[in-house]
């Protein structure tokens, strides 16, 4: 069942996409400053400083804004999506289980007979606490 947020989550990654984009150009404006002040250029360095300051906002603002479609905007709708809409119940019972062997395929059926079979072979030169089964057995016994 699709709760119908794959475009809410499209749209989540490429905001984040875009908001690392612009911290990866802010970490290189600030590299390129500390490489100006290597060299005693003040000028380039606070140019590239400032530049990086712009390329950390416009991050922030694809993350988290007071306008606009950020990232934290379709996180928060999908994960509110996920709490109003996820389904309830499913639960597993004998009669659900019991229900689905009866209306499944065949080749469902020998999946789960082959399983079933492997299960088996498995158990069965491991060691046996026939005591623990002797009792398991009797508690059947009030069955009619």
């Amino acid at each position: 069942m699709s709760l119908g947020i794959s475009t809410s989550i499209a749209n989540m990654t490429t905001q984040w996409n875009n908001t690392c984009a612009d911290w990866d150009q802010a970490a290189h404006f600030i590299e390129a400053a500390g490489e100006a002040l290597k060299y005693n250029n003040l000028l380039a360095a606070g140019s590239n400083l400032c530049d990086a300051g712009v390329s950390i906002q416009l991050g922030l603002d694809h993350w988290e804004s007071s306008i606009g479609t950020t990232a934290h905007r379709y996180l928060r709708d999908c994960l509110n999506t996920i709490d109003t809409s996820w389904p309830s119940g499913g639960t597993v019972d004998m009669d659900a289980i019991l229900n689905a062997m009866l209306v499944a395929k065949f080749d469902q059926l020998q999946k789960f007979i082959g399983i079933e079979q492997a299960y088996m072979a498995a158990i069965w030169n491991a060691p046996f606490n026939a005591d623990f089964y002797a009792a398991l057995a009797r508690g059947f016994r009030q069955w009619p």
